[in-house]
């Protein structure tokens, strides 16, 4: 998936994490890129694995509040 991910457009960053169970891969996109993104990725990834991959948009925040 990162491979793929490389050749998107709008890609940023592409890094394989958590391989011990399946493994996972984090994404830094251009936010107007990243349905094209997922779609190609998803897309390639099952023509060569047969295994549809599940993909999550999501964007970054200012990180942990507290409240009070």
């Amino acid at each position: 998936m990162v491979e793929s991910a490389w050749r998107q457009g709008g890609i940023i960053g592409a890094r394989m994490t958590g391989a011990g169970f399946g493994g996972c891969t984090i994404n830094l996109v251009d936010e107007h890129s990243a349905e094209a993104l997922a779609h190609n990725v998803t897309r390639e990834y099952a023509q060569v694995t047969g295994i549809t991959p599940e993909i999550y948009i999501c964007r970054a925040e200012d990180g942990v509040r507290t409240l009070g």
